[in-house]
């Protein structure tokens, strides 16, 4: 995959949305890259440079990492080999209109939140297990996340920050692990990956510097409206 500027773009406010606000690097990654390129095709690509931030995001709000929730961490990394299979099992015409209906559900769980999930063992385990695979599979598991870690008023907001970017950390690894013995990176210019990391660190430090300053409702309803045009374009596509 060429470095053009829709790819440059996109990477930015990818980056800028995530810093900004805990999660969202993949969700605008996939939907607004798959205007312009193959969905399936984006996801290793979007990994490479995922794991930067939020492993970034993971240590910077470490020191507030709370006692509970592992478990949902664990099984949910521990779920991501079998959406990984499936990612390898669906070609793309099965891939573009699941991602686009995974694209709709997102949106919608963001904009609700009045949706609550008791958060108690087993039910948190499973919880884990569904997003794990789903995220294994497409990538995507922010929204979802939240919803669980959201409905425990007792968490602090860099809390559930350092949770998201745990379990998004985990499965990224993983999933880069078997991307790169599987040969998906074998044709990825070295020169061009340091150039994506270049403008990802760009998009963070904008997201830090300036994220909090817009309004973020304002802000939040343009990119979903955003990622809704895209999953409407993958479904129908």
């Amino acid at each position: 995959m060429s470095l053009n500027i829709e790819l440059i773009l996109i990477i930015v406010f990818a980056t800028f949305i995530q810093s900004a606000f805990g999660f969202g690097f993949n969700l605008f990654f996939l939907a607004i890259g798959s205007i312009f390129f193959p969905a399936k095709q984006l996801l290793p690509f979007c990994l490479l440079i995922a794991v930067f931030v939020d492993v970034f995001l993971m240590l910077s709000t470490i020191r507030h990492r709370p006692t509970k929730y592992y478990d949902f961490v664990f099984f949910g990394i521990l779920a991501s080999p079998i959406g990984i299979w499936l990612y390898f099992l669906m070609d793309s015409r099965v891939f573009d209109p699941l991602l686009g209906l995974l694209l709709i559900i997102s949106i919608v769980l963001l904009m609700n939140n009045r949706i609550s999930i008791p958060n108690k063992n087993p039910l948190r385990s499973c919880f884990g297990l569904f997003i794990g695979a789903i995220a294994g599979a497409f990538g995507i598991s922010g929204p979802f996340i939240s919803v669980m870690l959201l409905s425990d008023r007792s968490l602090s907001s860099k809390a559930t920050i350092f949770l998201m970017n745990l379990f998004f950390s985990g499965i990224t690894i993983l999933s880069l692990i078997v991307f790169y013995y599987k040969g998906l990176y074998d044709a990825v210019d070295l020169s061009n990956f340091i150039y994506m990391i270049f403008y990802a660190i760009f998009g963070f430090g904008l997201g830090r510097l300036f994220g909090q300053r817009f309004s973020k409702n304002v802000y939040q309803n343009v990119v979903l409206f955003l990622i809704f045009i895209a999953a409407s374009f993958l479904i129908v596509s």
